[in-house]
C-alpha cells in the first residue's frame, strides 16, 4: 500500500523537482522491502544490472506484451 501511495504522488507531482523526490521516496520503499527479505540494496543493484544486461532497460520505454 506504501509502493502505491508514493508511485501516486510521483505520478500526482508538478514538477521535475518533485517527481525526483517522489522517485526517493519509492526507492526507500523498495529498499525497505529488500531488507524485509533479507537482501542488501547492493545485493539488489547487482541483480538489477545482472537483469539489465540481460534483457535490457527500460529507457526506450518499451514494454514487451506477449510473447509467443
Amino acid at each position: 500500500m506504501k509502493m502505491q501511495e508514493e508511485l501516486n504522488e510521483f505520478f500526482e507531482a508538478k514538477d521535475k523537482n518533485e517527481q525526483v523526490h517522489e522517485l526517493a521516496d519509492l526507492l526507500e520503499v523498495v529498499y525497505s522491502f529488500a531488507l524485509s527479505q533479507a537482501t542488501t540494496v547492493e545485493e539488489l543493484e547487482n541483480i538489477r544490472k545482472i537483469k539489465r544486461g540481460e534483457r535490457g532497460g527500460f529507457e526506450n520505454k518499451i514494454m514487451l506484451l506477449t510473447v509467443q
